[in-house]
């Protein structure tokens, strides 16, 4: 079996929480969406900005989070 860092124990950050991840999601697509190069990717494929990022956080927070 291979290592996989998403049930390792150790690979979360102790610190991080909730609203830190949900801050890191809506700072990243906010530079994102102003970026020349992939801006207009995400524009062509969002429609509802707040339900993507939601969605997204919903997803990553209990990944990042694991312990």
């Amino acid at each position: 079996m291979s290592y996989n860092p998403l049930t390792d124990p150790n690979v979360a950050h102790p610190d991080m929480d909730e609203a830190s991840i949900r801050l890191l999601i809506r700072t990243f697509y906010s530079k994102a969406r102003e970026d020349d190069l992939i801006g207009p990717i995400f524009a062509a494929t969002v429609t509802d900005w707040d339900e993507h990022i939601e969605k997204i956080s919903d997803f990553c927070s209990p990944v990042a989070r694991a312990h």
